[in-house]
């Protein structure tokens, strides 16, 4: 079953899947996420050939439209093809994987993929490419007829699942990858390709990402010129990638924070949107707080500990703005901790784990971890706080609110 999609999205998909029907039954030029590549038969399996005599590929455009939101993509794209050759049919190859070896994230298989030549549909199947250590990758293939002297249009589009990454990030990433080397194939290089790749965002607040460089951005929306290329697995121009995480948008805070042992940290919103912070250390958690202008979290990381029968804090990680924050002090285990009154720092206390010994506190800056001011309350001859000393005021309410 696909993903349940939100109402805006469905709406935005169901919008493009009439027009690319229209489209393709006009032959009018549209725009996918890998290039159409010859491919030959091989036992069953399907390779991408490593030449194509006699046929260029003069350009292809491209246009992805992610919807992170939907959990979904929607690729179209047009493909220009010369035969300076005899007349002949080829077998034509899409890839469902967009890495060279089959080991690709992207989120399964395709949930539709269609091909027309001219205005015609071209009947496509999905075959797979076993390679000879293990592992294969799927391809979708259609014959298309190549007159002599002559230039064809190929169309294909599809819908699948964005890629899913960043397990060992602090934020789970997800992406739309456009490839560009398994057009590599055809005879002489690619004459032009431009690619365009927009993200939908109409609810959420995303952090963008895109590769390779060289691009022109204008809001959610990225666009790729390339011009005489020949593009490998291998190079920089073998793909073109842009990846969203989730943020938190600026008119919306942080309500609760939920954790299970050693599972990702999910964030609830105002706005009723979920965020999710990966676990990265696969640590337990101690003292979850949520700063007062709702814009940061913060926890205790626990370790496990052969001196003690219990995990001991030795990390205070910060997530603010998108960005994971960790503070270690002096390396001793981190007892209290709180945040400023406006958020934007932190103070904590560590002391050894028996004894109460090597008392240290620190106050941090949490956006650039610029250490504000530190303190080192003078001790008597057992190695014991006086009690009579003054502490700076941050200490005093970091003592007062008894974390520990």
């Amino acid at each position: 079953m696909g993903p349940l999609w939100p109402v805006h999205a469905r709406r935005q998909f169901a919008t493009l899947l009439v027009l690319a029907f229209v489209i393709c039954a006009l032959g009018a030029s549209t725009r996918a996420s890998a290039d159409d590549g010859g491919v030959n038969t091989v036992g069953g399996s399907v390779r991408l050939m490593e030449n194509v005599p006699g046929i260029s590929m003069q350009a292809e455009s491209v246009h992805g439209f992610a919807f992170p939101d939907a959990d979904s993509n929607y690729v179209e794209c047009m493909f220009y093809l010369h035969n300076a050759g005899a007349e002949r049919d080829v077998l034509v190859g899409f890839p469902e994987d967009p890495s060279a070896d089959g080991s690709g994230s992207d989120g399964g298989p395709f949930l539709f993929f269609r091909s027309c030549m001219d205005g015609t549909e071209l009947p496509a199947l999905r075959q797979e490419e076993k390679f000879p250590g293990g592992g294969s990758r799927f391809w979708w293939t259609k014959s298309v007829h190549f007159p002599a002297g002559k230039t064809v249009a190929i169309r294909n589009e599809y819908a699948a699942q964005p890629a899913h990454s960043g397990v060992f990030a602090p934020m789970p990433q997800s992406g739309l990858t456009y490839v560009l080397w398994t057009g590599a194939g055809w005879e002489g290089r690619i004459g032009s390709a431009d690619i365009v790749i927009t993200v939908a965002d109409p609810d959420g607040n995303y952090d963008l990402r895109a590769t390779p460089g060289g691009f022109s951005r204008s809001g959610n929306e990225f666009k790729w010129h390339f011009e005489n290329f020949e593009p490998t697995s291998s190079d920089s121009l073998g793909y073109v990638d842009v990846t969203w995480t989730e943020q938190l948008a600026a008119d919306d805070r942080f309500v609760q924070a939920e954790a299970e042992e050693l599972s990702e940290l999910r964030l609830k919103t105002s706005k009723g949107r979920e965020i999710v912070v990966n676990n990265i250390e696969h640590t337990q958690y101690d003292h979850i707080t949520i700063s007062s202008d709702g814009r940061a979290v913060g926890w205790l990381a626990l370790y496990p500990n052969p001196s003690t029968s219990y995990p001991i804090p030795l990390k205070l990680f910060i997530f603010s703005e998108g960005e994971l924050h960790t503070f270690e002090g002096k390396g001793l285990p981190i007892w209290q901790w709180q945040f400023t009154g406006d958020g934007k720092q932190v103070a904590f206390e560590q002391e050894t784990v028996h004894g109460g010994l090597g008392i240290h506190y620190e106050l941090r800056e949490i956006s650039t971890g610029r250490l504000v001011a530190e303190f080192n309350p003078t001790v008597d001859k057992n190695g014991q706080p006086e009690p009579s000393q003054k502490k700076p005021d941050w200490v005093s309410r970091l003592d007062s609110a008894s974390l520990k």
